[in-house]
């Protein structure tokens, strides 16, 4: 067994605490015998530059998507194939299903861009341009999916 094996299988074997403490005598030493400059164990710059997470409250408050076909293998608003869309007058085609969605409180509309009016849905001061006609309205997006599945299926 080499002194290189020695040391990782010693390593392994020691706890959180031991582990830092050799770590940086380790170091310590690399830098006394020359291996190593103190640039190369200087801190990585770390960027300033907040990473984006996930969906937040601040941002839009209602979405909408393009229905074209329902794929029950897939999870949540993914069974719903079709594409995000921005305006339904311009982004929808004709005879075309669409849902537009609150994010809170949570609220569906599932319509169908017939040809009809534009009009304008408001759910807790928030309004929507709706185009075409509404097909059903849901509180909850297992009831959304429902009416999806029987459309599609």
């Amino acid at each position: 067994m080499s002194a290189v094996e020695m040391v990782v299988n010693m390593y392994r074997a020691m706890n959180m605490e031991e582990k830092k403490d050799l770590m940086f005598e380790l170091s310590s030493l690399a830098l006394k015998d020359g291996l190593v400059s103190e640039t190369d164990v200087s801190a990585p710059k770390v960027s300033t530059k907040k990473k984006r997470g996930g969906w937040s409250s601040r941002g839009k408050k209602t979405w909408a998507k393009t229905v074209t076909g329902y794929d029950a293998t897939a999870k949540a608003v993914m069974r719903l194939e079709g594409a995000w869309i921005n305006d339904p007058a311009k982004d929808v085609d004709d005879n075309g299903y669409y849902i537009v969605a609150w994010r809170d409180p949570k609220h569906y509309i599932l319509c169908r861009n017939d040809g009809g009016s534009e009009s304008v849905v408001e759910n807790n001061g928030v309004e929507v341009k709706i185009v075409g006609s509404i097909v059903s309205r849901h509180d909850g997006f297992k009831d959304l999916d429902a009416s999806v599945k029987e459309i599609f299926t």
